[in-house]
């Protein structure tokens, strides 16, 4: 069983037919690897599999170190990644880039609030017009069938009189 009320098999390691699993005695390490199945430690077969699992030839994940390139992501704040270098000062400062951590994140979510509110603009501004464009179509076909119907209702009328 996996967290979040899900399946997956174990398969042989490099095998294409099933994804990596990624398995831990502690389901928050989850927050690590989102996106990826994570084992459900609270479960039976994790019990009866924990003690075997580090050795077998599966497609069995473990965050360890060479696991770093895939959780490094799921660690970093947004707002760091790219960055070429991180370092922290003699008091203690986290440097990104050598400009200070705060301001980093500071500017992205700056930026991040500015993205959003041009996206909010840009679909408003679509809907908008879609609105008008099928406000125009409704109006046309108004126009078209209340003319056929009112000049064919006048020529109804004119000939029962």
């Amino acid at each position: 069983p996996i967290l979040k009320n899900g399946l997956a098999f174990f398969d042989k390691e490099g095998s294409s037919e099933h994804g990596q699993i990624w398995w831990h005695e502690e389901s928050s390490m989850s927050r690590l690897v989102p996106g990826h199945a994570f084992v459900d430690s609270s479960t039976g077969t994790f019990r009866l599999l924990n003690a075997r699992i580090l050795n077998a030839n599966l497609n069995i994940r473990y965050p360890t170190s060479k696991a770093l390139p895939i959780i490094l992501p799921g660690l970093m704040p947004p707002a760091w990644k790219g960055a070429a270098r991180i370092s922290q000062t003699a008091s203690g400062a986290v440097l990104v880039n050598g400009i200070p951590a705060q301001t980093v994140q500071a500017d992205y979510q700056r930026q991040r609030q500015q993205a959003q509110a041009k996206e909010k603009e840009e679909r408003r501004t679509a809907q908008k017009a879609e609105s008008t464009k099928t406000r125009g179509k409704d109006k046309r076909k108004g126009k078209k069938a209340g003319g056929k119907s009112g000049s064919r209702g006048q020529l109804d009328e004119g000939n029962r009189g």
